[in-house]
């Protein structure tokens, strides 16, 4: 780094020189510098004139910060430096995600906005969360006319208090016991605050199709984008379909229902051990779950 000298006013704060530009467009890269000032960025191309800070990145690449759209930090505020993000280059993320989320997101915000976190947050309404607040452990049934207009209610409070959008965790107990109606009414309520809904779909196996069919149907029925969260083909059994994934929403969005998706790129998960068995439901409670299959120390360690 180098750092200009005093006695002259600088024009910019900032000056990364000699990177490559990528910047986010879809247009090809190209070699610029880019200036700072006042935390904008004032000039993108050959640079003059005097900065506080100079940095050399011949060798690296300068791209707008990324933006994370699915995440779990609704502790955020205790943790407010993020510096698992910042380092990736991770600058705005979105949690909230797969049903959980804060249960107060004004609170939720204002935490963020006390403590100083260090990167732009945007949060989803959990749909287990307002769940299983509103039918408290009963929740394995459909919710009473009552307790679907609590949570439509909630649901709205929290668009109001700056969500984008709901989510669902159907995998996920008490999100497993909500039929699909359920959901689209819960989502036309997101969708009067123009909000979307991400879904953690009901399977992500051999059953892969019909899960993707109740997305498309909450969409088109509630009238908003969806997103279907962390797709991926999950066992062997289900590998060697992507391409009919992929064709399956982009013929959803082409007719009715704006479908988008976020990948999993990994070989590895980490779903609750609750997804790998049946779900032991006593009093309305969830107690545990019975393993489907014997499991392995060294598989779960």
């Amino acid at each position: 780094m180098t750092l200009g000298s005093g006695g002259t006013a600088a024009d910019f704060d900032l000056v990364l020189r000699h990177g490559r530009v990528v910047d986010g467009t879809g247009n090809p890269a190209f070699f610029a510098d880019v200036a700072v000032k006042d935390g904008r960025i004032a000039v993108v191309g050959r640079v003059e004139g005097r900065s506080k800070a100079e940095l050399d990145l011949r060798g690296l690449v300068i791209a707008p910060g990324f933006i994370d759209v699915h995440t779990h930090v609704d502790e955020l505020a205790e943790q407010p430096l993020a510096e698992n993000f910042i380092r990736m280059g991770v600058t705005t993320v979105v949690t909230g995600n797969c049903g959980e989320s804060a249960p107060d997101v004004d609170r939720f915000f204002a935490d963020i906005e006390r403590t100083g976190a260090t990167i732009n947050t945007a949060t989803l309404v959990g749909h287990g969360t307002v769940r299983g607040r509103v039918m408290g452990g009963s929740f394995d049934r459909e919710p009473t006319a009552d307790e679907l207009a609590r949570m439509k209610s909630e649901v709205d409070q929290a668009m109001r208090d700056g969500a984008i959008g709901m989510s669902t965790g159907l995998i996920y107990p008490p999100g497993s016991f909500a039929r699909t109606p359920e959901i689209v009414e819960l989502a036309r309520v997101v969708a009067a605050h123009d909000g979307l809904y991400a879904s953690h779909m009901r399977n992500e196996g051999r059953e892969i199709f019909p899960a993707l069919d109740e997305v498309f149907r909450v969409a088109r029925e509630a009238g908003l984008p969806a997103e279907v969260s962390h797709i991926k083909l999950s066992g062997p059994a289900s590998w060697g379909q992507a391409d009919a994934v992929i064709e399956a929403i982009e013929q959803a969005t082409i007719r009715d229902a704006a479908t988008y998706n976020d990948p999993h790129h990994y070989r590895e998960g980490i779903p609750l051990v609750l997804v790998n068995g049946v779900p032991v439901v006593e009093d309305g409670q969830v107690a545990g779950a019975r393993p489907r299959r014997p499991l392995r120390h060294r598989r779960v360690r």
